[in-house]
């Protein structure tokens, strides 16, 4: 019977979408208010040597400008989104190259702008995928060995790639990609919660075979 509990695959995502929008939500806002009070005097905005922002562009401009400040925490929380971009870029034909609007342009900043808006979104799979994993941690959910497989799969795929861009990277400067790292730390510590279910059920196995009596 369920105890009441609110169940963490339904909390995850929930939460980590409102985080990314507070977020977004919060440097829209200051950069809004900074537009507003240079242009207390001035019909327009100075921006990127000759350009000039409308008024009627404050709120665009800044959010777009938003999503580029907060794209490498939001692409660290939602790391695993990069596989779903994957299967957008498949399924568009643009890779090896990520696709996005063609208003974002073809440079990296671009990218990671357009990551600052769409990770959020294509993150909630896996937010509400690592809700099932803690879930099954307290057996309110008995999560299938099929996704106790999956998600050893995930968490062995992260942890090898943690661990080979530690290999890779050391003696660089790796300052630019730091996300990345903090990203694989906070996925792989996710998903180590379905080999830990399956070694406890397991663990649990061979003592109810060991105390059962002997025929």
């Amino acid at each position: 019977m369920p105890d009441g509990r609110p169940s963490f695959s339904r909390l995850l995502p929930l939460i980590a979408f409102v985080v990314c929008i507070a977020a977004l939500g919060a440097i829209t806002t200051l950069r809004y208010v900074e537009l507003r009070r240079i242009s207390l005097h001035d019909r327009g905005v100075g921006h990127d040597v000759d350009a000039r922002i409308p008024r009627q562009h404050f709120l665009i401009v800044s959010f777009i400008s938003a999503a580029s400040a907060a794209s490498r925490p939001i692409q660290a929380l939602s790391l695993p989104a990069m596989a779903i971009e994957a299967v957008v870029d498949g399924v568009t034909r643009t890779w090896p190259d990520s696709w996005r609007p063609a208003a974002f342009g073809p440079t990296p900043s671009g990218l990671f702008t357009w990551r600052g808006l769409i990770f959020p979104i294509y993150g909630l799979p896996f937010w509400w995928f690592a809700g099932l994993g803690i879930d099954g941690l307290s057996e309110r959910r008995r999560n299938p060995w099929p996704v106790l497989l999956l998600g050893t799969i995930f968490f062995g795929l992260f942890l090898f790639v943690g661990v080979g861009l530690a290999v890779a990277g050391e003696g660089r400067d790796n300052r630019d990609m730091s996300f990345a790292f903090y990203g694989l730390a906070l996925w792989v510590s996710l998903f180590a919660t379905f080999p830990v279910t399956w070694v406890r059920r397991f663990s649990q196995r061979r003592r109810l075979k060991r105390s059962s009596p002997q025929h």
